[in-house]
């Protein structure tokens, strides 16, 4: 699972709820980009990704062509999540248990949160206590807002309770903690209401380890827990509209997901495939050699010439590059770079790194940013390990092997229409 939820972070940037993808509406308004199937994906969907990904600080300040090129790449993930989307739906995903288990789950939690949001906001602060506050703050405002946010959280934990309390008996609740002892069944009803509900022992959903310690009053809480989320779930209100909006954005979360994981067990079925891949791709074992390192950078040749003749009698490498060095962070920590990986500098650097002994300080090298004179601390050879050290790399390494081709099959499968001017080539590159 933990190798999905990487992959689906990697696909999109972003969290999957804060789009609005496959919501069809009946007024003309909607900007649509590019249709998938019977989804429609709008110019705002690629803004609300836009601003929720990494770009978004830096996007104004890029050229035309960069911005085109991030665009046009968020495009393609979109398409991408819409046809695991509708594949899912296909191979009826949104039928299995496990799905409607989640889907319950969640749906419940939503109307709870919803419920309890609504408490929160019948909490006013009475206009007497506010000049109080007002007056014993004496112009502090920061003091002001704590105390205002104070007394409406200590409201609203009691209009919460009596809320519940009030649920509780509307329904007529009966709870039998008595029951609750080691070896309980799993169908023994700890709690009813005269309305039909019950909640079982197994509902509580304990692991093994918890009923072998069976710590009473830790279950008594997860027992209240449940009831109190199954409760308001019962009396709160909902709309048919309301109930499709939860569907549909649990379904844009959760069934590419599940999809991407019944994938995962047919690309990796066992250790042994996992190996064989591991054989037949041995990079993925290699860990990168390391190296602590310090330099000094200056303007000119003759420069770096002066600074190696000073080294060479005697005088300290960091105090050389701390007066010297025209790299300002470099210069700030007297030249020390810390540990890096190989392949991390520049081609020139890398080139002499390779045949530098420790405690050796390289001649000259020049490139683009100066002339350096680089030091050879310390060397962390390069490794090969083991496959139990790095199964999930190589599990992971798998799905990104598979997964663009099994992308391609599925924007081939399903029709994917380009509504807009927007260079289906360019998108797909």
């Amino acid at each position: 699972m933990k190798n999905i939820v990487l992959y689906l972070l990697c696909l999109l940037s972003i969290n999957v709820s804060q789009m609005v993808m496959a919501d069809k509406k009946a007024d003309n308004t909607r900007d649509v980009v590019v249709k998938v199937g019977d989804n429609e994906i709008t110019s705002d969907d690629v803004e609300r990704v836009l601003i929720s990904s990494p770009f978004a600080d830096n996007f104004a300040v890029m050229d035309e062509k960069a911005q085109a090129g991030i665009r046009g790449n968020i495009l393609l993930r979109l398409i991408n999540l819409n046809v695991l989307l509708l594949e899912a739906k296909a191979l009826k995903l949104d039928q299995q248990s496990e799905f409607l288990i989640d889907l319950n789950r969640h749906r419940q939690s939503i109307v709870y949160k919803q419920h309890m949001d609504e408490l929160r906001q019948r909490v006013e602060v009475p206009r007497a206590v506010v000049d109080d506050l007002v007056r014993r703050m004496q112009g502090n405002t920061e003091a002001l807002e704590a105390a205002i946010a104070q007394y409406k959280v200590k409201y609203y934990k009691q209009e919460k309770q009596n809320n519940l309390a009030a649920i509780k008996q509307q329904l007529g609740l009966e709870v039998f903690t008595d029951k609750l002892t080691k070896g309980i069944h799993e169908d023994e009803v700890l709690a009813k209401t005269h309305d039909g509900y019950t909640l079982k022992f197994q509902d509580l959903n304990l692991s093994n380890d918890d009923k072998e310690w069976f710590y009473k009053p830790d279950i008594i809480k997860r027992l209240f827990d449940h009831l109190e989320i199954d409760l308001i779930n019962r009396v709160a209100l909902q709309s048919e509209q309301q109930r499709l909006e939860i569907l549909r954005a649990f379904e844009r979360d959760r069934l590419p997901a599940l999809l991407l994981m019944m994938k995962e067990r047919e690309w990796v079925p066992d250790s042994a495939s996992a190996k064989q891949y591991l054989a037949e791709h041995p990079k993925i074992a290699y860990q990168l050699e390391q190296r602590l390192l310090a330099q000094i950078v200056v303007a000119s040749e003759g420069a770096a010439l002066q600074v190696l003749n000073r080294l060479n009698s005697g005088i300290s490498f960091f105090e050389l590059a701390r007066q010297f060095s025209i790299d300002r962070v470099g210069r700030k920590n007297a030249g020390q770079l810390g540990w890096l990986k190989e392949g991390t500098g520049m081609p020139e650097i890398e080139a002499v790194l390779k045949r530098l002994q420790i405690g050796q300080v390289s001649n000259i090298i020049k490139t683009d940013s100066g002339y350096h004179l680089v030091y050879l601390m310390d060397r962390k050879p390069g490794i090969y390990k083991r496959y139990e050290e790095i199964a999930d790399q190589v599990q992971q390494a798998i799905i990104q092997d598979k997964m663009p081709k099994y992308l391609s099959k599925l924007r081939k499968k399903y029709p994917i229409t380009f509504v807009q001017t927007v260079s289906e080539k360019k998108v797909y590159q």
